[in-house]
């Protein structure tokens, strides 16, 4: 069997920063078209149905 040879720090780090790109892609719209573009640029906590724990 061939052994394994883990990825460095580097390699790791920008694995990560795209992941987070990716996700911020796909989620980003999403909370603009749930709660609209005033979610921005408001400085209220509670900001409609989906945050209210």
């Amino acid at each position: 069997m061939d052994e394994q040879e883990y990825a460095g720090f580097w390699v790791r780090t920008g694995a990560s920063l795209i992941d987070t790109l990716l996700m911020a892609i796909i989620i980003l719209p999403l909370i603009t078209m749930i709660y609209g573009k005033e979610y921005w640029v408001s400085e209220s906590f509670v900001q409609g149905f989906g945050m209210w724990y």
